[in-house]
């Protein structure tokens, strides 16, 4: 962890909490701001001339009058994996549908063939292949990551696909969050109700006891699992203290979110068949709406999303990459940004909300990441201009010029001096 004192910045703190309604849609800046960062941790937010002696002498980066963001949190991916579906992509533009191929039993597709794809990979192959994946969300911005299994679909192999996680870790300067997304997909051949009770019974408890996850997650979908036999993992996970998620509303209207929302589920995620019911309950609810504009996109769900219908009823909406082989290999947030605005009409303060504050609430970390406060990690990013619009503006990695992680410049292409 380091020290450092940034300088000369537009400062845009996101600090206070989750944002929703008319808050969600305001940008606070701080013209000629200074962050401080003293051991890793945020130490002074707020005009240059306001920064204690005692900070001053850290060490110093001038950000030319750039924007400076909180490092962004991506708050859903499916790394770690082993190969690309490109083929699949390639299909669905020829009229093939992602649930078609998911359920496709001869040359197995969706899921099934990623999991086939990590099970065939050597670990030290998945990992180098996953930690590309990382190092590219870390050059566009991204210093807190959610990691997900699911395709290991055995016991064995979802404890192994945790233990790549750990490898990982010890890899990258971002903060890794580990998922257990236990009930994923049914294997073929594999009795259904056999394969909930060793995911509830087994596997649940053996990651928590070896202290492998931070959160669990199902999938609720005709293709994959229903509503109760995920809530069985859920309220198991929630005992054990866990973050909770679910995939819900992806393909079709399900009731899965206004359950969730109901039972204090830490966020709900797709959501491009949410039906009013559902946004009404996420309006009048802690748990956050994740949207997730690149599988939406990919996939070639063309719809016009929920996202402002979900703002309007005070929702706290997040946006993520969903990174994954089949539906969304897009590992850059400001691109996901980008995305959504352009589909779904978010606004500038919206998107920044989405990938900063609101999504560190969907992984519970809200106060430690996100936010440039007091107290919360010293992760921030530093845009390639003076305007917050730059992060939806110019796609991918082209918006960033500096990314620090825990008070040390991890990188930079020289816009924001040192001095």
């Amino acid at each position: 962890m380091g020290d450092l004192l940034v300088t000369g910045g537009r400062i845009v703190p996101m600090a206070g909490g989750v944002r929703r309604g008319e808050r969600a849609a305001a940008l606070e800046v701080v013209e000629g701001g200074a962050v401080a960062i003293a051991d890793g941790r945020v130490a002074f937010v707020g005009p240059e001339a306001a920064v204690p002696a005692r900070l001053r002498t850290l060490p110093r980066l001038q950000a030319g009058g750039r924007v400076v963001l909180p490092g962004l949190v991506d708050c859903h991916t499916h790394v770690p994996f082993a190969g690309w579906r490109a083929d699949e992509y390639a299909a669905r533009l020829g009229g093939a549908t992602y649930a078609g191929q998911q359920a496709a039993e001869e040359r197995p597709r969706g899921i099934p063939r990623s999991a086939a794809q990590l099970a065939a990979a050597a670990d030290a192959t998945a990992v180098g292949f996953s930690g590309r994946r990382l190092a590219e969300a870390l050059l566009a911005g991204t210093t807190t990551i959610e990691l997900k299994s699911g395709y290991g679909m055995t016991v064995d192999g979802e404890l192994r696909q945790l233990a790549l996680m750990a490898q990982l870790r010890d890899k990258t300067v971002q903060r890794l969050v580990r998922t257990g997304l236990f009930l994923h997909a049914v294997p073929a051949g594999v009795d259904r109700a056999a394969y909930v009770d060793r995911a509830v019974n087994e596997l649940l408890p053996r990651a928590v006891a070896g202290s492998a996850i931070e959160a669990v997650d199902a999938f609720v979908e005709s293709i994959a699992f229903t509503l109760a036999e995920a809530a069985r993992l859920i309220e198991a996970g929630q005992r054990a203290g866990l973050v909770t998620h679910l995939h819900a509303e992806q393909l079709a209207p399900s009731g899965a979110a206004a359950w969730a929302a109901a039972r204090g589920v830490t966020s709900v995620d797709h959501l491009d068949h949410l039906d009013p019911a559902g946004v009404r309950a996420l309006g009048g609810a802690p748990t956050v709406a994740v949207l997730l504009p690149g599988a939406t996109f990919l996939a070639g769900d063309r719809g016009p999303g929920v996202a402002r219908d979900l703002l309007a009823a005070g929702a706290a909406v997040a946006i993520a990459t969903d990174l994954n082989p089949g539906t969304a290999p897009v590992s850059s947030l400001p691109e996901a940004a980008a995305l959504a605005c352009r589909m779904w009409d978010l606004r500038i303060p919206e998107a920044i909300a989405a990938v900063t504050v609101n999504a560190a609430a969907a992984l519970g970390l809200s106060g430690e990441v996100g936010a440039l406060e007091r107290g919360a990690r010293g992760d921030l990013v530093i845009l390639d201009g003076d305007d917050p619009a730059l992060l939806a503006y110019r796609l991918g990695a082209a918006a960033v010029d500096t990314v620090v992680v825990g008070g040390e410049v991890v990188f930079t292409f020289g816009g924001a001096k040192a001095s």
